[in-house]
C-alpha cells in the first residue's frame, strides 16, 4: 500500500486523529512543495471557489453563483488543489480549515 500520510514530529492530537480518519477514508496527505500555502497566495476567485467547495457545491453551482464558466470553476479548483498540495476537493477543504483559510 505504501505511505499515505506524512506528519511533522510535533503534531497536535486532534490533527493526528483527523489525518488517521482521512487515511482510513482512502485519502493521501503527503507534503508538497507548496503545502505551506498562505491565504495571500490564493487569488480572490480561488478563495471564493474554495468557500463554495466547503459547502459541497458542484462546479455548476459554483459557476452559477460566481458568474463564471464551469470550466473556469474547475480550473480554479485545480489551482487550489495544487497550491494546497492535495489531490481531492475534500482534502483541499480539510487543509484550508486546518490552516484557517476558511
Amino acid at each position: 500500500m505504501g505511505v499515505r500520510a506524512c506528519l511533522p514530529i510535533e503534531v497536535a492530537l486532534n490533527d493526528l486523529r483527523d489525518v488517521v480518519r482521512l487515511v482510513q477514508l482512502n485519502h493521501t496527505l503527503l507534503p508538497h512543495a507548496s503545502s505551506q500555502v498562505r491565504a495571500d497566495r490564493l487569488t480572490q476567485c480561488e478563495m471564493n471557489v474554495l468557500r463554495l467547495m466547503a459547502k459541497d457545491k458542484t462546479y455548476k453551482m459554483i459557476a452559477d453563483e460566481l458568474g463564471i464558466s464551469v470550466n473556469t470553476a474547475r480550473n480554479e479548483a485545480q489551482s487550489i488543489l495544487s497550491k494546497l498540495g492535495v489531490n481531492s476537493r475534500q482534502d483541499a477543504v480539510h487543509r484550508a480549515h486546518h490552516r484557517g483559510l476558511i
